[in-house]
C-alpha cells in the first residue's frame, strides 16, 4: 500500500465488501485507507495504525459496532 505523508489514517470497518471498497476507493487519494471486515480485526488494526477516523459498520457478525 503507498502511504501519503501526513495524510490522515483512517479505518473503514464493514462486513459487506461493496460499501468497505467504495469509501476505501472514494477516500484513498488524499488519505491512507486501510479496510478491515469486522470487529475483531478493527481492534488489532486500532492497535497498529492508531487511526485519526473510523467509519465503523453498526450491524456486523460478532463483534458488531453497536456492542457495548
Amino acid at each position: 500500500m503507498e502511504t501519503k505523508i501526513n495524510a490522515p489514517k483512517i479505518l473503514i470497518v464493514d462486513d459487506e465488501i461493496g460499501p468497505r471498497e467504495s469509501l476505501r476507493m472514494i477516500l484513498k487519494p488524499n488519505y491512507n485507507v486501510f479496510t478491515v471486515e469486522n470487529g475483531y480485526a478493527a481492534i488489532q488494526m486500532v492497535k497498529q495504525i492508531e487511526p485519526d477516523i473510523i467509519t465503523l459498520d453498526l450491524k456486523m457478525p460478532g463483534l458488531s459496532g453497536s456492542t457495548p
